[in-house]
């Protein structure tokens, strides 16, 4: 939790004030454009005192600092870090009083809010990429704080908050994890090399899906779930539509399921996103269980084609989709391979193109949008 707090409460102008010292203060007027007063300018009510029209929100521009603690973190060799807890201090560049008006009026009331959870977020990635690039002597012999600071740590937060100080408070490794390899041989000359048409075939590759997870939303799921956390999850946004997709294994209880799409609504910045929980081990499992909950027909349930081999993962919607995008219920519509629910799918099933295995996606009939493998 913040030691400190950005902003204090948005209210009624009812009486003469003036900026004090370390603040900026919004100030909203019903009907016109916000302004910003800076420190020692006064703040007039409105001239109609049965008429309070102005609100006004104060901002500090003094340093803040945070505590950040984040936890089951993992180095480059495998090491397990259980827990570290960092202080930052940052301040609000006055300079930029466009988009501190911006932000504030598009935030309002959880403006304040809004600047700790970007700076929560942006230390606990700073920690996880810093720890997980660098093994664990590394990190020791240069120290772990000086590692963050010095390579990691951004100079500042969405473009407004600039970070005036670092400080790493604990850390709290694991035991060591030993890694055991099997012993070879070396090759026996005296030994006839066995022949060739006697060797086992190669295991076939696992029908298990590869898939990706998104750090950014893994952390904010963490929050709310760090005991159940999804084996897959990516989002996208494409134009005003945003999706996020979770494999799971077990649904989340309906109280943090709203949570955590509230949490992914404020990332997207949509009210209106999509949080689609899917299940399944296997590519055809996912990709199945994504198609089931796009509210469309139940009849193109059966059209829909999903093929794996060892060097390709093809996904073939039906063609219906391609001459009708109006087609869903529930409020929905079929967006096309253009919109954000194919968009997440594309980022959830991206490990298997980074395997070497051709991504495609596309419809029936149609030669599909291809990602990774041979051009």
């Amino acid at each position: 939790m913040p030691d400190q707090t950005f902003t204090g409460e948005l209210t009624v102008l009812r009486r003469l004030a003036r900026v004090r010292r370390g603040t900026v203060v919004a100030m909203f007027t019903e009907g016109e454009r916000p302004l910003l007063r800076q420190p020692g300018e006064l703040l007039l009510p409105d001239r109609n005192p049965l008429k309070h029209r102005i609100s006004v929100m104060p901002i500090s521009t003094e340093p803040v600092r945070l505590r950040v603690r984040v936890v089951d973190l993992l180095s480059l060799d495998g090491q397990h870090l259980d827990a570290i807890e960092m202080a930052v201090t940052v301040r609000l560049n006055p300079n930029e009083p466009d988009r501190i008006l911006e932000l504030a009026a598009k935030r309002g009331p959880q403006l304040g809010t809004y600047l700790n959870e970007q700076v929560r977020e942006g230390i606990e990635n700073t920690a996880r990429a810093g720890v997980k690039m660098n093994t664990q002597a590394e990190l020791q012999r240069q120290g772990l704080a000086a590692t963050l600071k010095e390579r990691w740590l951004p100079r500042s937060f969405v473009g407004l908050l600039q970070v005036v100080d670092f400080e790493l408070i604990a850390d709290e490794w694991a035991r060591p994890v030993v890694v055991h390899r099997p012993h070879v041989s070396p090759p026996d000359p005296t030994r006839a090399p066995a022949s060739r048409d006697h060797d086992p075939l190669p295991a076939p590759p696992a029908d298990r899906a590869a898939l990706h997870t998104d750090v950014r939303l893994l952390s904010t799921w963490r929050r709310r779930l760090p005991k159940s956390l999804p084996r897959g999850l990516a989002g996208a946004k494409v134009g005003d539509d945003g999706c996020v997709l979770a494999v799971v294994d077990d649904q989340p209880p309906a109280f943090e399921g709203r949570q955590l799409w509230e949490d992914f609504a404020a990332v997207f910045d949509d009210r209106h996103l999509a949080l689609l929980l899917l299940r399944g081990d296997s590519y055809d499992e996912v990709v199945r269980s994504w198609f089931s909950q796009l509210g469309l027909p139940g009849r193109l349930q059966d059209r829909l084609d999903v093929d794996v081999t060892r060097g390709r993962v093809d996904v073939r919607l039906p063609a219906d989709l391609a001459d009708d995008l109006e087609l869903g219920s529930h409020g929905r519509s079929w967006t096309g391979l253009d919109g954000a629910p194919v968009a997440a799918l594309r980022r959830l099933l991206a490990p298997a193109a980074d395997s070497g295995r051709k991504l495609t996606v596309g419809y029936q009939g149609d030669r599909p949008e291809q990602i990774g493998g041979d051009r």
